[in-house]
């Protein structure tokens, strides 16, 4: 039997729960239409938009994978070469500089000034940077390039991942970076 308190109770518990199911239902049948769709024909889409395709056709996939027109082939090249190199560069100065900064004993004259110029770059906006990145690139030759996107990308981030590597080597204890080698004899 079904009384006021169970009901209360069913959707008091799951106010939350039935308004994020429902959205789940309609995102998943939103994905599903959009796979249909993908693979179904100009004439099936304008006839029956919601319905199933008549006949898996790939012509689209493989017009978009190897259509000279399109070159979305050269535009994932690019992607996937910037997207690495960047983030390599950025990466190896941020361990670096992380590391001469979070440990001690690595002292050296104008720490704090270097560490606040670091500090006070995260503060700066990337636009303010722009100009002087465009005439930089300009005159080094590698206007409209990769080179000049990977270099750009990879100096946009170190101040910030520098903080944050400098703050986890000061965290971790010397005996993990003594090296000790015993020589026997």
């Amino acid at each position: 039997m079904i009384t006021w308190s169970r009901l209360r109770n069913f959707f008091g518990n799951n106010t939350v729960n039935v308004p994020l199911l429902l959205f789940t239902v309609v995102v998943l049948v939103s994905s599903v239409q959009m796979v249909f769709v993908s693979f179904s024909s100009t004439g099936d889409i304008l006839t029956d938009p919601f319905g199933l395709p008549k006949a898996l056709e790939s012509e689209h996939y493989r017009s978009l994978l190897f259509d000279q027109m399109i070159g979305l082939g050269r535009y994932l090249f690019n992607s996937v070469f910037v997207s690495v190199g960047s983030p390599l560069i950025t990466l190896i100065l941020s361990i670096l500089g992380g590391y001469r900064f979070g440990r001690s004993c690595h002292e050296f004259k104008f720490r704090g000034w270097v560490f606040g110029l670091l500090l006070f770059a995260l503060i700066l906006p990337s636009q303010k940077f722009y100009i002087p990145q465009f005439t930089i690139m300009s005159r080094l030759g590698l206007f409209n390039s990769y080179w000049s996107l990977i270099l750009i990308y990879g100096a946009i981030a170190p101040h910030v991942s520098t903080y944050l590597m400098s703050t986890y080597f000061s965290q971790l204890p010397s005996k993990i970076f003594a090296l000790r080698v015993l020589v026997a004899t």
